[in-house]
């Protein structure tokens, strides 16, 4: 058992607040906090060491990583809903640094005042490297009211679990690390690390959640397409570029007029007259085509359009040496409308805006609750790559980009509770497929279970199983 964490700290004559002494199951240790940010420990002979070089099993790690944690969160700066967070790292070196949330300076809604980001961002600048190596990080966050250093959780032993922007920022530091989502305590807990839990919900009193890399990042960053569909994706590519290949309209529901006819009346139903009028007046994202006719085929055919004409946008200034990406985002609502998300990345030579799922949810009006979702992503540097391996004679079939955690992390927190929906992921094509060969060629992935474990939003849940 831990002693209280507040019964041992006391600030020094600067104010500075971090440096104590902790009892972890029977063993007390000395740290500080030194420039730089790392944690450090006191030996008798008054050398400070890093944690790994204590050499501690993992009962006492945890006891001395748990009562950190609860200190470090008193002094996190939450937000309007009461939310407070600590994270730690220790790195494959045994350097241990912990950091905390920090919610007023989330001034747009595309910035993240979570812990774990900047504890990354801490360890980096300690190390003076960006490819710093987590082997565990842990995270202990909930709802709580603060009175100066202290913490009354309202909801005590709340397991949280990481948001989607820090699952994405963290994944290439953790590869072979595990999670540890830590229960909400002073400090003094006397907790245990259960390996086998799948959810919050099968936890018992006092367990901490350990969580695998590959549990936190169940989706590949690419998925490969059959080899036999790389025909299509060279079709779709020479169509997206030529600026003289007109894309295929999307199928209405209007009454059918003949190429032939150019010119003269026709008759059109007060339904088409006052759709079209709605549409020439109105300004809407809402793709109405797609509202009234929402086959595959008239989806992939809006994706393919909207991909074309974003390049067409570029064309004029895109070479060898200026790759440009193109994501394509279209979302179905529950009440059975589509809304696209288009984002075009040319890195050092366009400047970053907010990703396309933001972007798609925004254009959605953002409301709650999402039936489907559709995605193509286009990237020239790498098709080009492909075309000249296939005409070389290699075999790889085309690599399909899937959506990354920060995406799937904003997509689910539009979620509701009884909402469980597919993403179907399709390749660059010319839009010309039928219903039945985009069935054969398209990935689909369920939201839920590509995000990872353990995470609904908690401004609609109080406090319940959900991340910062």
């Amino acid at each position: 058992m831990t002693n209280p964490t507040g019964d041992h700290i006391h600030n020094d004559q600067n104010g500075f607040p971090h440096f104590g002494m902790i009892n972890a199951r029977g063993k007390s240790v000395v740290w500080r906090e030194k420039a730089g940010g790392e944690i450090v420990f006191a030996q008798d002979s008054g050398l400070e060491i890093p944690l790994g070089e204590l050499k501690l099993p993992e009962d006492q790690k945890l006891a001395v990583v748990n009562s950190l944690l609860a200190h470090y969160r008193s002094h996190a700066i939450g937000c309007e809903n009461k939310y407070y967070a600590a994270a730690a790292g220790i790195t494959k070196e045994g350097n241990l640094f912990l950091e905390t949330n920090n919610m007023i300076h989330i001034q747009d809604k595309f910035y993240r005042g979570c812990a774990e980001t900047p504890l990354l961002r801490k360890a980096q600048g300690a190390q003076g490297k960006t490819d710093v190596n987590f082997d565990e990080v842990y995270l202990m966050s909930g709802i709580a009211e603060k009175k100066s250093d202290k913490m009354k959780d309202k909801q005590p032993g709340h397991v949280a679990c990481m948001c989607g922007e820090c699952r994405a920022n963290l994944c290439g530091h953790t590869k072979t690390a595990r999670f540890i989502m830590v229960p909400t305590n002073d400090g003094n807990a006397d907790l245990t690390i259960n390996k086998t839990a799948t959810a919050p919900s099968e936890l018992g009193v006092g367990e901490a959640w350990e969580i695998s890399h590959a549990t936190m990042y169940p989706l590949s960053e690419h998925k490969t397409l059959g080899k036999e569909h790389n025909h299509i994706v060279r079709e779709g590519y020479y169509h997206i570029i030529d600026e003289r290949a007109k894309a295929r309209p999307l199928q209405t529901q209007f009454s059918t007029i003949p190429d032939s006819v150019t010119e003269g009346n026709i008759t059109l139903s007060v339904a088409d007259y006052r759709k079209l009028k709605s549409a020439y007046e109105d300004q809407d994202f809402s793709l109405q085509a797609l509202n009234d006719n929402p086959t595959l085929e008239n989806i992939n055919r809006a994706m393919v359009r909207f991909t074309k004409k974003a390049y067409a946008a570029h064309a004029d200034k895109i070479d060898d040496k200026k790759n440009i990406d193109i994501n394509v985002i279209i979302l179905k609502t529950n009440k059975g409308e589509f809304f696209p998300g288009v984002l075009v990345n040319g890195e050092l030579w366009l400047p970053n805006k907010p990703a396309e799922m933001p972007v798609a949810l925004a254009n959605a009006y953002n409301q709650i609750g999402i039936a489907e979702i559709y995605m193509m992503n286009f990237n020239d540097q790498q098709i080009r790559g492909e075309l000249s391996a296939w005409t070389g004679g290699s075999q790889e079939g085309h690599s399909m980009k899937m959506p990354g955690p920060a995406a799937l992390g904003r997509l689910i927190k539009n979620l509701k509770e009884s909402d469980d929906p597919v993403m179907t992921i399709l390749p660059v094509n010319d839009g010309k497929p039928s219903e039945a060969e985009l069935k054969d060629m398209k990935i689909d992935i369920n939201v839920r279970d590509a995000f990872g474990p353990g995470y609904t939003n908690p401004k609609r849940t109080n406090g319940h199983g959900h991340t910062h």
